[in-house]
């Protein structure tokens, strides 16, 4: 009886984990499309507002490399030229294909780290959730969407509000090399 109940179980617990093969993720539409979206080398123009300065345009280049298998993207952004807001940070992107959508999250040198989610709206529109966090030593929130007008040009939109309303505000147009 011994041998049955363990016969039983052994085959209980090997039809609980059988799961027919999944295709690797960078094989995955959502995956790649993400990928292919943001890596090669872009160069453009970012638009920086910050309260109580004047806005700034600032030459930026935007440098994405294919990592994990090609299931994602690392990402150095990076000012060309000096700015009192300086440009430099790095983020890596990718699409969880368990269901959670797109993840962007970057650190950058004044210190920052945000990590946004967000989904495909089209097939050339990413929306992110908006980000709670701090600005200036005060509670932030951040609303992010990317866009492809075409396969080489992209544009982001950001407008982080502070609880006492001020907003800072970027904009990048990037095109692909």
């Amino acid at each position: 009886m011994r041998s049955v109940v363990i016969g039983s179980l052994v085959l209980l617990c090997g039809v609980a984990v059988a799961q027919p093969p999944r295709q690797p993720p960078a094989a995955q539409p959502l995956v790649k499309r993400t990928v292919d979206a943001f890596a090669g080398t872009w160069t453009g123009d970012a638009t920086l507002g910050i309260p109580g300065k004047p806005l700034q345009k600032v030459k930026v280049t935007s440098t994405c490399h294919k990592i994990a298998g090609g299931a994602g993207v690392s990402c150095e952004l990076k000012q060309h030229g000096k700015t009192s807001m300086p440009v430099d940070q790095t983020c890596l992107i990718g699409y969880d294909t368990e269901g959670s959508g797109v993840h962007l999250m970057c650190v950058t040198a004044a210190g920052e780290a945000h990590d946004h989610q967000g989904t495909w709206q089209r097939s050339d529109k990413i929306e992110f959730q908006p980000y709670k966090g701090t600005m200036m030593g005060k509670e932030a929130t951040e609303d992010l969407t990317f866009e492809w007008t075409s396969p080489k040009v992209f544009a982001a939109h950001g407008k982080t509000t502070l609880a006492d309303g001020q907003t800072s505000t970027f904009d990048l147009i990037l095109k692909k090399h």
